[in-house]
């Protein structure tokens, strides 16, 4: 047993299954550390510095392997000793792939965005949530439902507008318009009750106990007034669902109350 152990044949088998066990040992330590970190946060940032550990310990036990017998061997050290050629040849080949890698990697460290945050891509017009991110592309779930995928290098370079990059809160317009015949301050009372009797509408008053909302005359049309403000929410679901409730105590409301929505209509007389 020791002779077969000594021999060349061996010495190579106890390599290579040394090689295989620090790679599953690796992989396992990567893929640990991931989970427990995406424990902590749930961000797309670790999942793609994740992914890009576990490249990278993939692609040291393949070379470590090839090493490990006569004709692998030379051709992985013809490789090696051509080296500078070869990073022409794969550059020039996967130039595309490795912008996207690079410019994934660029996102990770900046992270302009996270996942659940609500992006658009200015330049492109592509609106939608932030699913995650991948070695080579940006995952965005499109309001209508559909996966959008878009190359890192091309999310890099755009123009982007996040939502709540600078907080946890999302927030949405809601205009309304009233007649000229109807009482303006009454209408204006009216939005700013609806607004502050929805649930889901986040407390921006940083903290003086009540609700900060502000509701305003915006404009001045043929047929009547706007009157303008932000609904502010915790995600882009709850902004749809609170926007449809304010805007069904509005109309119920005003009904109530007497002040006319302004429509287009026909009066005709004989």
């Amino acid at each position: 047993m020791h002779e077969l152990m000594m021999s060349p044949a061996g010495r190579t088998a106890l390599r290579s299954v040394l090689i295989l066990a620090v790679f599953l040992a690796s992989w396992n330590v990567a893929r640990v550390a991931g989970k427990r970190l995406e424990q902590r946060r749930n961000s797309l940032h670790v999942r793609f510095a994740v992914s890009c550990a576990k490249g990278l310990i993939a692609i040291a036990a393949v070379a470590a392997f090839c090493m490990q017998f006569s004709m692998t061997r030379e051709f992985a050290l013809t490789l090696f000793q051509s080296a500078s050629l070869m990073v022409a040849v794969i550059g020039f080949a996967a130039q595309a792939v490795l912008a996207d890698v690079i410019a994934g990697m660029v996102l990770s460290f900046a992270k302009p965005f996270d996942t659940g945050e609500r992006i658009v891509l200015e330049d492109m017009g592509i609106a939608g949530i932030v699913e995650t991110i991948t070695m080579r592309h940006t995952v965005i779930r499109a309001y209508d439902g559909s996966r959008i995928l878009v190359p890192n290098s091309v999310v890099n370079k755009q123009v982007l507008r996040n939502s709540n990059f600078d907080g946890n809160v999302v927030g949405t317009f809601l205009e309304v318009s009233v007649s000229y015949e109807s009482d303006l301050e009454r209408a204006i009372e009216i939005v700013e009750k609806a607004v502050l009797a929805e649930p889901a509408v986040v407390d921006k008053s940083k903290g003086n106990g009540e609700k900060e909302i502000s509701v305003l005359l915006s404009a001045m049309n043929d047929s009547g007034c706007t009157v303008k403000t932000t609904i502010w929410t915790e995600t882009v679901d709850e902004s749809f669902r609170a926007a449809s409730n304010i805007r069904l105590r509005i109309i119920r409301d005003f009904s109530e109350a007497g002040i006319e929505i302004p429509y287009p209509h026909v009066t005709v007389r004989s």
